[in-house]
């Protein structure tokens, strides 16, 4: 219902959010933070507020404990998209890393 992505640039770590406002009826991805220093430890925390009825959960997410962006959940676009009316809407009861990709030069030496 919630997608973080942590991504290698040759400016830092950049950290974006994937979610699903049901106005626009397609995912929408937003940069909520990025020039973070790859060479310390960075931690991300996820609240979701999960709200009866559609278009109304909240998301939160803090980097390095300050909250940078609130959000909505996927939850209308298992209703829309998915056999919702078949198999009823997802349960969160589960969290998924995935690394890939290769890791962007360092800044001095991509400059050299």
């Amino acid at each position: 219902m919630s997608w973080i992505q942590m991504t290698d640039t040759a400016g830092g770590l950049e950290v974006n959010f994937y979610d699903f406002p049901a106005l626009g009826r397609r995912l929408r991805v937003t940069t909520i933070c990025d020039g973070l220093d790859r060479t310390v430890p960075h931690t991300i925390k996820v609240t979701i507020d999960f709200v009866d009825g559609a278009t109304n959960d909240v998301v939160e997410v803090y980097v390095d404990g300050t909250l940078v962006h609130t959000g909505t959940t996927w939850e209308d676009y298992f209703r829309l998209y998915d056999d919702a009316q078949v198999y009823g809407t997802r349960t969160v009861d589960s969290i998924l890393f995935r690394t890939g990709g290769a890791p962007a030069p360092p800044r001095s030496a991509r400059d050299s």
